[in-house]
């Protein structure tokens, strides 16, 4: 599952830099260009070292908990839980097309809850100190909230689709890609598209920063 996440983390690290550091202008009280930088460097290390960690430590998890890898079956709701959730890091080749999205929607769990753990720390070593440690915390919480729920929407849009009858039942002829690759695609898309229109409305709706005490005392002094 990590050859299927991973790039399409590295394809939205760029809107989701742009998407979290209007946030941080909002809730730290910076420059866009100073919270460009904190989300771009909180973000790097989120997608290159956080989100691998996460998925080795649950591939430990899945190879060392229950039947260590071993078959569940999908004839039976539990047997579907735990395929989808304790073997989610290293899926088994099961031929329903729901398995996937379902266990994306699964990962982004842990991997929200690491991506805020790591852009807060990452942002703390930035700032030196500069900024409220508690602020820092807010502005990791909120941005992994909105970035996670636009990629957990759509991976449940996917779901719901992969979930249709017309489309599970879909026969694709000779020369035609496999099902997860045009999901893929479409997957990329949406997300890129969801966070473009997400950036517009939150910039459409931000107020104009002002700081009335002190243009007060200056007008007094």
């Amino acid at each position: 599952m990590l050859f299927l996440v991973w790039p399409a983390m590295w394809a939205l690290l760029v809107p989701i830099i742009l998407l979290e550091a209007l946030v941080a202008t909002r809730i730290l009280h910076i420059g866009f260009l100073q919270a460009t930088q904190i989300a771009g460097v909180a973000n790097v290390l989120s997608t290159f070292v956080g989100i691998p960690i996460t998925w080795i430590l649950l591939l430990i998890v899945e190879m060392n908990v229950g039947k260590g890898g071993g078959v569940y079956g999908l004839d039976r709701l539990p047997g579907k839980i735990l395929s989808v959730t304790l073997q989610s890091p290293w899926l088994l080749p099961y031929k329903e097309k729901w398995i996937i999205p379902a266990a994306e929607l699964f990962l982004c769990i842990p991997f929200f809850f690491m991506s805020v753990l790591t852009e807060f720390i990452s942002a703390k070593w930035f700032v030196q100190g500069k900024l409220p440690i508690q602020s820092l915390l807010d502005w990791a919480w909120l941005a992994n909230a909105l970035s996670y729920s636009i990629i957990a929407g759509i991976v449940v849009y996917m779901l719901l689709r992969a979930l249709d009858p017309r489309v599970s039942n879909k026969k694709y002829t000779a020369g035609e890609q496999p099902w997860f690759m045009p999901l893929g695609v479409q997957l990329f898309l949406m997300k890129v598209v969801s966070c473009g229109v997400a950036i517009a409305s939150f910039v459409a709706r931000r107020p104009t920063m002002t700081k009335p005490k002190k243009l007060e005392k200056k007008s007094i002094d």
